[in-house]
């Protein structure tokens, strides 16, 4: 079991610091780790390696030595600069500090580690003998302190989808498994020593020895708990779904503010040349009252366009929402207005099949953009003259669901396991940068909500769905059922 748990945990140290070695917070969390394993392997070489050098090579007496000086360091620095690390990871974690008082502490902080280990009741080497009795009153101090600063931080959270659910589960599970092994490992103990014959523990409170199978339970539970979180939601900032991490890491590290800004106005001028164009042909054929809808339209796109370089904030790997109550149908239904020219102009036949009218707390902004982004795309994968677009809205378990279903060119596996990174297109036109779906997934996870793309392959089309929770509903409609198709004029 020893063993196991050295091994678990400076792997798991390893990986954290590999993947996340820039995040202040996941440098010393891979440090609080690496430490609770320290002792433990500190033991190991005492129980297991030291026994067997010298029943088999006990003329090695250089090694047997060194063996005991590596004991004694391990020990030393799990003992002392666990709380320490602990402290620390805490108060990056938290952001209640400036980054020069961060460091500023990082300093002093270590000032009660030197009087702590000149103490007579520390032996350090080469015998290994500890009396915690001033070490509690240290590691108490520090792991509270640590654990209050996080549960505090807290309250500085605004909502943010899966970012801010990360960060909860963090401090959720990071203070339950700093405060377990604070209290086994060192409020919980008297005196710690190691000799020739093992290691030995006085407990104060709980004698570990008498439950040491509960003991041991309790950590795998922890490590199991550790790795079935951080694969289904994350955890430590980091997800084990590679994918996902990929994604969030991505939307979060990438300022896409001006290339988004081009993408956008990019879609709005193909809408006002499609726009001006159909006012044109109907000014010359004497059609004046549609030439004044179209013309209304283009100023509706132009105030869209305004709206979305407003919303353009300088540091925009976030997305701030501006929620009210919307119509989900009217704002499908006002895009697909917008984009009447192009989908007359192709001849796209679109199915539209509603089960009922919700309305949600939404950004109306951001998801009409969302919205236009997919049928978009789909207009631009269909061929024309046979291409048919059906959009479906209904309500499954705890989720709304807007559906987009064409029946365009589809999507190889590759390019489905790339299409929400941003810059990455499938498009030939060099005016398509790739940012629209990146753009989607961040906006529909803002809103606590999901977005997923399915294809069948190459020519089997392609569906995109959006699901939002139910807890963002304000009004569900369901008298107001209703199928219909509306096809080119």
């Amino acid at each position: 079991m020893r063993i196991g748990i050295v091994l678990f945990t400076w792997a798991l140290s390893f990986i954290l610091y590999r993947k996340n070695k820039t995040v202040p917070f996941i440098r010393w969390v891979s440090f609080v780790i690496f430490l609770a394993g320290s002792t433990t392997f500190a033991t190991c070489i005492q129980l297991y390696l030291l026994p067997f050098i010298r029943t088999h090579f006990p003329q090695w007496g250089g090694l047997i030595e060194f063996l005991h000086l590596i004991i004694a360091v391990f020990a030393y620095i799990c003992i002392y600069f666990f709380p320490y690390a602990v402290l620390m990871s805490c108060i990056d974690f938290s952001e209640w500090f400036s980054r020069r008082w961060r460091n500023l502490l990082k300093w002093i902080l270590l000032i009660p580690i030197i009087p702590l280990s000149l103490t007579d009741n520390v032996k350090i080497y080469p015998v290994v003998d500890y009396s915690f009795k001033y070490i509690n009153i240290y590691t108490g101090i520090y792991i509270l302190t640590g654990c209050l600063l996080l549960y505090f931080s807290i309250l500085k959270i605004k909502h943010d989808g899966l970012v801010d659910g990360n960060r909860k589960r963090t401090i959720y599970f990071y203070t339950s498994m700093v405060m377990w092994v604070g209290f086994s490992n060192y409020i919980n103990v008297d005196r710690f020593w190691l000799n020739e014959t093992g290691s030995y523990v006085e407990t104060i409170y709980l004698d570990i020895y008498k439950v040491q199978n509960i003991f041991y339970t309790i950590v795998y539970i922890l490590m199991l708990s550790y790795i079935i979180i951080a694969a289904k939601h994350g955890l430590f900032g980091i997800q084990l779904k590679i994918e996902k991490q990929k994604l969030d890491h991505t939307m979060k590290s990438l300022s896409i503010g001006t290339n988004f800004l081009n993408h956008t106005i990019k879609n709005e001028i193909q809408k006002l040349n499609y726009l001006g164009d159909r006012t044109k042909g109907y000014i010359s054929s004497g059609r004046k009252d549609q030439a004044i809808d179209a013309l209304d339209t283009m100023f509706h796109v132009i105030e869209h366009m305004q709206n979305m370089v407003d919303s353009i904030r300088e540091r925009t790997e976030e997305i701030y929402l501006n929620e009210r109550s919307e119509s989900l149908i009217s704002m499908i239904d006002t895009t697909l207005s917008i984009l009447k020219p192009a989908i007359e102009e192709k001849k796209i036949k679109i199915e539209r099949k509603y089960a009922h009218d919700v309305y949600m707390n939404c950004d109306k902004l951001h998801m009409s953009e969302v919205i236009n982004n997919i049928i978009m795309n789909a207009l631009e994968a269909m061929e024309a003259e046979g291409g048919v677009l059906e959009i479906r809205l209904f309500t499954e378990k705890k989720n709304i669901v807007v559906e987009f279903i064409d029946n365009g060119c589809g999507l190889t596996n590759e390019s489905l396991s790339k299409v929400f990174d941003p810059f990455f297109t499938t498009k030939k036109n060099p005016q398509s940068y790739g940012l629209g779906l990146s753009y989607c997934y961040a906006a529909v996870q803002k809103h606590q909500g999901s977005l997923t793309i399915t294809s069948s392959g190459v020519k089997k089309g392609t569906t995109v769905s959006i699901k939002l929770p139910l807890t963002k509903v304000v009004q569900n409609d369901q008298k107001s059922s209703y199928s219909f198709n509306v096809g080119n004029r």
